[in-house]
């Protein structure tokens, strides 16, 4: 994915590029109006509409590969240039999600890095996390620490439902929340952090929606590989036997 702005006016200046490297996140980075930002929103809402109200959990993962104009926001310049910026000219999208918070929810993101179960052969990576509307402390917005990205934290199982994470993961040891920052986010506004940097999110109290188009972008040079158990806590996840045609699934020891 190389697609580039001629002269590279989109890309992060100097000294964003520097605050990414130094704290493993960068906010808020314009990339559309908030107009067009509503109208993505829209156009996802049209279509819970003709499902039930809600996505599907098939549909909210990688859904760039089945809704056009997704596909057309992971390649959108206004992104890539300033991805590009991070991680140079050739970037691969590994992944996309849409994630939502109802109003009046209880659910959260624990304090987690990313690239625990993604196994990546080097934690190269950006991910542009788009805001689809108001993202403030009162509906969940993710707060992230600084200076976190230096090494892989273990993660244990928290056998929460109300976590909404994948394997409902959190790092295995109490973060500093004194030094953690608030990405709060307009419509239109992206916020870029790195696969190891610590972050997480608390209930939306909102009375409207949290909803964001998130693109995990890593350099092309990246290769994932199976999951690393040494990054789980010993006895947490096992890893369930592969038979052809199947995915790998992690399911929690009893």
């Amino acid at each position: 994915m190389t697609q580039q702005s001629p002269a590279r006016l989109a890309g992060l200046d100097k000294t964003q590029c520097e605050t990414f490297r130094r704290d493993g996140f960068l906010h808020p980075v314009d990339v559309m109006p908030e107009t067009e930002a509503k109208a993505l929103r829209a156009q996802i809402e049209a279509l819970e509409a003709r499902k039930h109200g809600r996505l599907s959990g098939l549909t909210r993962a990688k859904p760039h590969l089945l809704l056009p104009y997704l596909w057309d926001v992971v390649h959108d310049a206004r992104i890539l240039d300033k991805v590009g910026s991070l991680l140079g000219p050739d970037i691969i999208c590994i992944g996309s999600s849409v994630i939502d918070k109802p109003a009046r929810s209880d659910g959260y993101v624990a304090w987690h890095q990313d690239a625990t179960f993604w196994g990546l052969t080097e934690n190269q990576g950006a991910t542009a996390w788009l805001a689809l509307s108001d993202v403030t402390s009162g509906s969940g917005a993710m707060q992230a620490i600084p200076g976190t990205h230096a090494r892989q934290l273990r993660h244990l199982d928290t056998a929460d439902d109300k976590n909404m994470l994948g394997a409902r993961e959190a790092v295995d040891s109490q973060p500093d929340l004194s030094r953690a920052v608030w990405m709060m986010l307009k419509p239109g506004q992206m916020s870029l952090h790195h696969p190891l940097v610590l972050h997480g999110s608390g209930p939306n109290a909102s009375d409207d929606r949290r909803l964001g188009f998130v693109i995990r972008y890593t350099s092309a040079r990246v290769r994932q590989e199976e999951a690393p158990r040494r990054w789980c806590a010993a006895g947490t996840w096992r890893r369930s036997p592969l038979k052809s045609g199947q995915r790998r699934k992690w399911t929690r020891r009893h």
